[in-house]
C-alpha cells in the first residue's frame, strides 16, 4: 500500500523565504542556454556548413610523419606563442568585436602578455629567463674618456728635462706653500687664542677669584682727630633751580645739536649722489670679474670629473702628493743614481721613478 506524504506548507510572504522553498532551476537553466546563443550565435540562423562537416577521409588514417620530438627549451619557446590558461577566462568569447586595445610590445615581454588584463608584475613573472628584460646600459662618458695608465711627470725622471724639473718645482713650491698657510691657520685659530699662564700668576688669580667679598681689616689712622662727631658718608644735596637764562642756553644748545646733525645727513645724501657712477662701476666690474671666475670653475670642475676617480663612497679620494727630488740628487743614469728611500715632497726626497724620458 502506497502512501502519499502530504505537502508541507511553509510560508512565502518574503524573499528569503520565496528563495528557500521554490525550485528556480528551469529557470535559470532556461537563461544559460540563451546567454550561451547570445555569445556563440542562435542555431537556427546557422548555415549548415557552419553546423556539420563531411568526411571525406573515411576510416583511411594516413601514417605520420617521424619527427623528432622538442627539447623541453624548445616546448618551452613554443609555448610563449600561447595565451596562458589562468588568462583564457578574461578572453571574449561573442562574436562581436573586441573592445580593448592591444599595448605595444615592451621591455621584451611578448605580445601574447601584453594587455589590459595583465598587470606588470604578471608580465616580468612569464617573461623567460632566456630573454633580457632591458638593454644593457653603455659605460659613462667619464669612464670612457680617462687614460687607461696615467703616465707620470716627466720631472719626476732621474734624467729629467731642465723645463719638466722646473715645472715640478714650481708645484711643488706651490703645495707646500699652500701646507704651510694651512697649519699656520690652525695655529692660529687653535693655540693662539690662549695664552699662558705661569703657576705664580695662576695662584695670584685664584687667590684674587676667592678674596671677592671679604674687607680687608684696615688698622684706624691715629693722625686724624676725632671728635665724636657723626658725619654723613653723602652730604646733602641742595634742590638748586635753574633760572631762565640757563634754561634758554639749554634749548640753545638742544637746537643747535639737532641743526648740526641734519647739516651731515644732508651732505652725506649729497656725496652719495655723486658717488652713485662710481658705485654702479664697480658693481658692473665685480658682477664681470664673478661671471670669467664662474666660467673658469666649471672648466675646472668638468676636466676633473673627466680625468678623476670614481668616488666608491661619500668621502674623496685624497690628493697624492707630488714626488720631487732635488738637483744635487739627480744622476744621468740608473747604474749612478742614489736611492734615499721614498718621502714625501715635503721633506723634499723622494725615490725617483723608473719611467725613462
Amino acid at each position: 500500500m502506497i502512501v502519499e506524504k502530504k505537502k508541507k506548507r511553509v510560508s512565502k510572504r518574503n524573499k528569503t523565504a520565496w528563495r528557500k522553498h521554490s525550485d528556480i532551476r528551469d529557470v535559470e537553466d532556461f537563461l544559460e542556454e540563451q546567454r550561451l546563443e547570445e555569445r556563440l550565435g542562435h542555431i537556427d540562423k546557422k548555415t549548415d556548413d557552419e553546423i556539420f562537416k563531411i568526411d571525406t577521409i573515411g576510416d583511411d588514417v594516413e601514417e605520420k610523419p617521424d619527427v623528432k620530438p622538442l627539447s623541453a627549451k624548445q616546448q618551452k619557446r613554443a609555448k610563449l606563442v600561447e595565451t596562458p590558461r589562468c588568462f583564457e577566462i578574461l578572453l571574449n568569447s561573442s562574436k562581436e568585436k573586441k573592445s580593448f586595445k592591444a599595448m605595444p610590445e615592451a621591455k621584451g615581454i611578448p605580445d601574447t602578455l601584453v594587455g589590459d588584463f595583465t598587470t606588470t608584475e604578471a608580465q616580468l613573472h612569464n617573461v623567460p629567463t632566456t630573454r633580457r628584460l632591458r638593454p644593457k646600459p653603455p659605460p659613462p662618458k667619464i669612464v670612457v674618456s680617462r687614460k687607461a695608465v696615467e703616465l707620470p711627470h716627466g720631472g719626476i725622471s732621474y734624467n729629467p728635462a731642465f723645463a719638466d724639473h722646473q715645472e715640478l718645482l714650481q708645484s711643488v713650491v706651490q703645495h707646500e706653500q699652500k701646507m704651510m698657510k694651512k697649519e699656520e691657520h690652525l695655529h692660529r685659530v687653535t693655540t693662539k687664542m690662549f695664552s699662558r699662564v705661569t703657576a705664580k700668576e695662576k695662584q695670584m688669580e685664584w687667590e684674587e677669584e676667592m678674596s671677592v667679598g671679604l674687607q680687608p681689616h684696615k688698622p684706624q689712622d691715629d693722625s686724624e682727630p676725632s671728635d665724636n662727631e657723626y658725619r654723613a658718608v653723602n652730604p646733602p644735596v641742595k634742590n638748586k633751580k635753574k633760572d631762565h637764562k640757563a634754561r634758554r642756553k639749554q634749548r640753545e644748545q638742544i637746537l643747535e645739536k639737532e641743526r648740526r646733525k641734519r647739516e651731515k645727513i644732508d651732505k652725506k645724501k649729497i656725496t652719495d649722489l655723486y658717488k652713485l657712477r662710481k658705485l654702479q662701476s664697480s658693481i658692473s666690474k665685480s658682477e664681470a670679474r664673478g661671471e670669467v671666475q664662474r666660467k673658469k670653475r666649471t672648466e675646472k670642475r668638468q676636466q676633473h670629473e673627466k680625468t678623476a676617480l670614481p668616488n666608491l663612497n661619500a668621502h674623496k679620494t685624497p690628493a697624492v702628493e707630488p714626488d720631487f727630488l732635488p738637483p744635487d740628487q739627480l744622476s744621468g743614469d740608473l747604474r749612478t743614481q742614489t736611492f734615499s728611500g721614498r718621502g714625501s715632497s715635503r721633506s723634499s726626497v723622494a725615490a725617483p721613478s723608473r719611467h725613462r724620458r
